[in-house]
């Protein structure tokens, strides 16, 4: 993957640890992404703040690609 954001390129390879094995939000999930330094919050739809931009993560996904599609977003914020 490319990209001129060197902050993602350091911390991409904990970001795929934590989503593309993604099952939906648990323990794991969020303190993986509190320790990445990416704001949690909210209680239903949990959302997490990447540099300023508000993502919508889903409680129980409904297919295996659920992940990569949440992986997808934080990307292009990182490169918009």
């Amino acid at each position: 993957m490319k990209t001129t954001s060197e902050e993602l390129n350091l911390i991409w390879a904990d970001l795929e640890a934590i989503f593309l094995s993604f099952k939906g939000v648990n323990k794991r999930v969020i303190k993986g992404l509190q320790k990445l330094g990416i704001e949690v919050y909210g209680n239903g739809h949990p959302k997490i703040r990447v540099k300023g931009q508000v993502i919508t993560l889903c409680v129980s996904p409904s297919d295996k690609y659920a992940g990569r599609q949440i992986l997808r977003q934080i990307r292009r914020v990182y490169e918009h």
